[in-house]
């Protein structure tokens, strides 16, 4: 509604594709309520390029997670450049960045406009500091005793050269 409180929901089998129900939950919607205007607020989870090319085709607004590791190097760059953030409060700023959102739908290569807004705050620096550096103590860990590293641990793969079998912790990659 017009005071961001959710006017409806549905529920679906849980084997179900979260990127196949998209389109449906906005049609019943846009059915049921005669929806012509609106901006949908989903995670990565949601964030297809055919899901996005849907709602930019209904003329809808998006807000969707992306994931930084899956962006171009152009717009990681702009995520380090200093310029063009706006303060929010002590601890908080933001950018807007133009962006091309490519990727294949039906075979077909598309791409969407969008806009990236990239997010800064101190706090989850600081939190993303400690997970890495806990990570990194795990995986040194893990080098020392030769011991295979869990599909489960985040971060390894980009902290640790593995030897071919087992997955077992060889040394850790320089950067």
């Amino acid at each position: 509604d017009n005071e961001g409180i959710p006017v409806d929901f549905d529920i679906y089998s849980g084997n179900n594709s979260e990127y196949n129900t998209l389109p449906v939950a906005i049609e019943a919607l846009r059915e049921k309520y005669g929806i012509e205007e609106t901006i949908i607020v989903a995670d990565r989870g949601l964030n297809s390029l055919a899901n996005l090319k849907d709602a930019n085709n209904r003329g809808f607004g998006f807000l969707v997670g992306q994931r930084v590791s899956n962006l171009p190097n152009e717009q990681k760059k702009a995520m380090v450049d200093p310029n063009g953030w706006t303060s929010v409060s002590h601890d908080l700023k933001f950018k807007a960045v133009p962006f091309k959102k490519k990727g294949y739908v039906n075979g077909v290569l598309e791409e969407v406009d969008c806009t990236l807004v990239l997010t800064f705050s101190e706090a989850r620096k600081k939190r993303d500091l400690h997970e890495l550096d806990a990570a990194i103590e795990y995986a040194q860990r893990c080098v020392n005793e030769q011991a295979e590293m869990p599909e489960s641990r985040r971060y390894w793969t980009e902290l640790v050269e593995t030897s071919s079998k087992a997955n077992c912790a060889v040394r850790l990659k320089q950067k």
